[in-house]
């Protein structure tokens, strides 16, 4: 499973209606990779995220790698996390949002909360 594949699947298992996504790219090449959450989820501030918010990590200087913002480590002083499935380690983790991840930390996406209770998301 890849980044995107997890994200898909969490959305599914909170009961949000998703397609499946294909054509972009393993590798930062340009900022495509956005067009793929632009349309469907409606982005908000990196200092506005919360749990359950899809986060989006850049490579050099574009977008190519998102994961679930978690909850919090209490072990850890309250910092949240972010699970992800990471290629490289071959395994979806769930590690605190800290050090290289959090200098990459680009964008910040919501799923549409009115898709499941009918209601208008607060702004």
């Amino acid at each position: 499973m890849d980044c995107v594949g997890l994200v898909l699947l969490s959305a599914r298992a909170a009961g949000f209606t998703v397609e499946d996504v294909t054509g972009y790219s393993r590798r930062a090449l340009g900022v495509g990779f956005l067009g793929h959450f632009r349309p469907r989820m409606r982005g908000v501030s990196v200092f506005e995220g919360r749990p359950g918010d899809v986060l989006v990590f850049t490579e050099t200087v574009y977008p190519c790698h998102c994961g679930v913002l978690g909850g919090v480590l209490a072990e850890r002083r309250g910092e949240a996390t972010v699970i992800h499935a990471h290629g490289g380690r071959g395994r979806v983790l769930e590690e605190p949002l800290e050090g290289d991840l959090r200098r990459r930390l680009a964008f910040v996406f919501r799923l549409p909360v009115e898709e499941l209770t009918g209601e208008r998301a607060p702004a």
